[in-house]
């Protein structure tokens, strides 16, 4: 990007965070869930608001398979299933359970994570309808808080989205913020910008391929 340029002749450093899960780096969130399952869709590179609106009434209706995701809530209370779960490096301003939002900011060393759980086909209908329209957080069963570290347990390999991306891992998912993991040089001009304006300077791909050079490790490793 051209404005990248930038930083060399007028750049300020800043220090931000990452995210880990299962010693797996990501930048923005990893989905799990409904929208996990959306993700490995052949058809959602091509399509991706497409592809949702398609999947999620079937997948939130009433003869969906109930989801075998079991977490702590803040309350200590244990959740048994989950048709949205994401967890996002420091907390969105969320418009979609898929990741949509914005960020106040990305230096807070915490972890946002969002939950949804659906139980009838009412209720399905209702959240497939506010998630097209970008207002899945009024949802009446949505919960969201933060945390330095949070763990995902299953009986089974478990299906996640990560910055998009579609994978699948053993559980338990060890989810952990990496506070001021890496320290990038940034135009003078940009700061006092909105997140999303610095996001998307510093690109999903560059920060994950210098903090795996950091780390030693490959830039091909997952």
């Amino acid at each position: 990007m051209p404005s990248a340029l930038d930083a060399y002749g007028d750049g300020v450093d800043i220090t931000v965070d990452l995210a880990e899960v299962n010693g797996r780096v990501f930048v923005n969130n990893a989905s799990m869930g409904v929208y996990a399952k959306i993700v490995q869709s052949a058809d959602y590179r091509d399509g991706k608001m497409q592809t949702a609106a398609a999947m999620l009434p079937d997948l939130l209706g009433p003869m969906s398979q109930p989801l075998d995701l079991h977490f702590t809530l803040p309350s200590g209370e244990e959740a048994v299933t989950a048709q949205l779960l994401l967890v996002s490096n420091n907390p969105y301003q969320l418009a979609r359970l898929r990741g949509g939002g914005m960020r106040e900011r990305i230096d807070s060393g915490v972890l946002g994570i969002a939950y949804v759980r659906v139980d009838t086909a009412a209720e399905a209908r209702k959240l497939a309808a506010l998630e097209a329209e970008g207002h899945a957080r009024q949802f009446a069963s949505w919960n969201d808080w933060t945390a330095s570290h949070f763990e995902v347990r299953s009986a089974g390999p478990v299906e996640i989205g990560i910055d998009g991306e579609a994978v699948i891992l053993q559980p338990p998912l060890h989810f952990v913020s990496r506070p001021g993991a890496l320290t990038v040089r940034l135009p003078r001009t940009v700061l006092g910008r909105s997140p999303a304006r610095v996001e998307r300077i510093m690109a999903t791909p560059t920060l994950v391929a210098l903090w795996q050079t950091l780390r030693g490790r490959p830039l091909s490793a997952r």
